[in-house]
């Protein structure tokens, strides 16, 4: 609704069983509707294609009579495929669906061949999956790859094929190091490892590339070249639950959903309220946790219309009223899930707070507003055993009155100008699980700790920490300078292994 200049008249699409009115409004050529918004409407998981076009031809094609159950699932009717600009050995390449009419990935099936010179057509099949990891033997040959709906009425496929050759892919030294604590899966459900990670929304980057990121090498700003990095650093962590900040809509469904989904995990994506372009997204391995519930809260939302924030609006009205009305506009938003792990039940918060390092209030209410939910949904859902990890980039510094507040459960910062009983508490016994390290987010004028991972001190205990890179792997020409061509980020991957008490 905020871009209003629509290419066509809206689409309208009813759903009998839901009695739910979709509008689709589009005046670029992406998905102007959330995720969670379609699974909900018609009751069937649909990950969002790169055009605005082909959600609308899907979702158009469903009709529904006035009193009818029968859902129209997608069949393959067409579709059209890329790959990525890049291919580099030893990262994974994954189709771009340019079109996907009717059809997604998982019904598609996906053949793999490489540029040899005496086979066939002058191409070798060498993989049947739906991603590719080409090799050095494939450095300097190019790649092509053909998808089949497997529930096309007719032969039909597409085939598209890499613009350039296999590039050798980058070593990355600092990260390896990293991950020779992580060699492999904890098997154990009563064992979890937890990864927290800001990837750098490719926005970003390049709105604050003159003050941030202009010593950075310029292939290393690329976003085709970190999104690989990311998605093997990611896999080779081996982790549980990867909770990732500033993440693009595009990247999540282009790169990152499919090619996670295809290592064995399962995505949710979570845009930032009124700003489609980038949000949350956590990936959970599905053969050790299963999904429960899902909420996704709008802070502000939350805080401005829920009755229990009442007491807090009257003193922010009286004595912060431009914090209030700040916090108020802002599109923070916290995915809240709970998983069953073996016996036990965990609660899993995913965030990232206000930036502005002098806003320790916007922080601290975002921080209080979260916790409230939190504590809601456990109680709603019965829950009162549960554990609870909360993560994220928080943006805040172990001096903070915000790491004070996590840490101790309640602040005094508004009690020092209005009183006592407007201080700002909470119920949980949260420990900093990742400890103190000397930073999480490198620039080239600043390092900071900005990125925590909270657990239950009730119901786990930490095995490991995840180790910081040698301070040497993270300059360039003697100085700081992220994302570099070993790491994709402004931030670091943080990292623990838990394992549960009396399970």
């Amino acid at each position: 609704e905020r871009e209003a200049r629509l290419c066509e008249k809206p689409y309208i699409n009813k759903c009998s069983s839901s009695s739910v009115v979709v509008y689709f409004l589009c005046a670029k050529p992406k998905p102007y509707l959330r995720e969670a918004e379609i699974e909900y409407i018609v009751g069937w998981s649909w990950t969002l294609g790169d055009t605005c076009r082909s959600t609308l031809t899907w979702l158009c094609a469903m009709q529904h009579e006035e009193n009818s159950d029968d859902a129209v699932f997608p069949s393959a009717s067409g579709l059209e495929v890329g790959l990525s600009a890049l291919p580099m050995s030893g990262f994974d390449v994954v189709p771009i669906p340019a079109v996907f009419e009717h059809c997604r990935r998982p019904v598609c099936t996906w053949e793999w061949f490489v540029e040899t010179p005496g086979a066939d057509d002058g191409w070798l099949k060498v993989a049947t999956t739906p991603t590719f990891s080409p090799d050095i033997q494939h450095v300097g040959r190019k790649i092509k790859v053909r998808c089949t709906p497997s529930d096309a009425q007719e032969e039909r496929f597409q085939v598209a094929t890499s613009d350039v050759p296999v590039a050798v892919g980058p070593e990355c030294r600092g990260v390896s190091q990293r991950q020779q604590s992580t060699p492999c899966l904890l098997t154990s459900q009563r064992q979890l490892r937890i990864i927290t990670y800001n990837i750098l929304f490719d926005g970003y980057l390049r709105r604050d590339y003159e003050t941030d990121y202009q010593y950075c090498p310029l292939p290393a700003l690329e976003d085709s070249f970190r999104q690989q990095l990311i998605v093997k650093e990611l896999k080779n962590y081996h982790g549980d639950i990867l909770c990732l900040q500033e993440v693009g809509l595009q990247v999540y469904n282009n790169y990152f959903e499919p090619a996670l989904v295809a290592a064995g995990y399962t995505g949710i994506f979570t845009a930032k309220h009124h700003d489609l372009d980038e949000g949350l997204a956590t990936f959970y391995r599905t053969e050790k946790l299963s999904l429960l519930k899902k909420s996704d809260i709008i802070i502000s939302n939350t805080l401005i219309h829920d009755d229990a924030f009442t007491t807090l609006r009257d003193v922010l009205q009286s004595t912060h009223q431009e914090t209030l009305q700040l916090v108020s506009t802002l599109e923070h938003v916290c995915q809240i899930m709970i998983f069953s792990c073996g016996k036990s039940t965990i609660i899993v918060a995913n965030t990232h707070l206000y930036w502005i390092p002098k806003f320790e209030l916007v922080r601290l209410i975002q921080c209080h507003v979260i916790f409230h939910c939190i504590d809601h949904i456990r109680a709603e859902c019965g829950l009162a055993d549960a554990g609870i990890i909360f993560c994220g980039d928080l943006n805040h510094e172990p001096s903070s009155d915000t790491y004070h507040f996590i840490n101790e459960g309640e602040s005094q910062l508004l009690g020092k100008v209005h009183s006592r009983q407007s201080k700002l508490s909470h119920r949980f016994s949260f420990t900093n699980a990742t400890g103190t390290p000397q930073y999480s987010c490198l620039v080239d004028h600043s390092q900071e700790l900005l990125d925590y991972i909270y657990i239950d001190s009730h119901s786990f205990q930490v095995l490991q920490v995840l180790p910081l890179p040698p301070e040497e792997e993270l300059k360039t020409d003697g100085r700081f300078a992220l994302p570099s061509l070993q790491f994709p980020s402004d931030h670091l991957a943080l990292g623990v292994d838990v394992e549960f008490f009396n399970t």
